[in-house]
């Protein structure tokens, strides 16, 4: 049931708005930009440092490495719906292992905690500072900080995991047709024979 909790209130969608309300709440700069390309950025800045703490590398970097044609479902260890499909290629969190899933939604949900906490005393940040608090929460925690910004930019990680995506639809529409093609050469020496093919 916990873990349940932690995976609702851990959504990217939720996730995104949570921190927009304490961001909205505590950073001076916030109210006097509006700018949604700072949130945004700043997000994604916190996004990928909780990627990187919880195994080692950003979203974009984690795509790169784990999407990849000739593994089951490109890669992709969890998605949407019943069948995996191309846009699922585009979201790091959907190449986790059971067990990094299990700890990133852990550390989202401290850090949310944390967030929340800070916005409760009360105290004004600019979305820089929130950065630095970011990185220091992760220090206190004994975690990996991110250093930079990654090897690897998202739109080039999301490039190469839509080109794993369609060889591996290829992959798989050969593997089909080459199984109907045995299904269909069986039926026809069996009717050769005079056999029966009706299921």
């Amino acid at each position: 049931m916990l873990e349940r909790i932690r995976e609702i209130r851990v959504s990217e969608r939720q996730f995104f708005r949570k921190i927009c309300d304490v961001i909205s709440a505590t950073s001076a700069d916030y109210e006097e930009t509006k700018s949604f390309n700072s949130v945004r950025q700043f997000f994604t800045g916190i996004q990928n440092r909780l990627h990187f703490a919880t195994h080692g590398r950003t979203a974009a970097e984690l795509i790169w490495e784990r999407a990849d044609r000739k593994k089951p479902n490109a890669g992709l260890t969890t998605w949407q719906g019943e069948q995996p499909h191309k846009g699922d290629m585009e979201i790091a969190k959907n190449f986790l292992t059971e067990d990094e899933a299990r700890r990133m939604r852990r550390l989202t949900s401290m850090f949310l905690d944390y967030a929340e906490d800070q916005s409760e005393m009360g105290k004004t940040l600019l979305l820089k500072d929130w950065m630095e608090k970011t990185d220091a929460w992760l220090v206190f925690n004994e975690r990996e900080v991110l250093k930079g910004y990654g090897k690897r930019q998202h739109k080039q990680a999301v490039e190469k995991a839509k080109t794993e995506w369609v060889e591996y639809q290829r992959r798989l529409d050969a593997e089909v047709n080459a199984k109907d093609m045995a299904q269909i050469e069986r039926e026809v020496k069996a009717l050769k024979r005079g056999e029966d093919t009706t299921d």
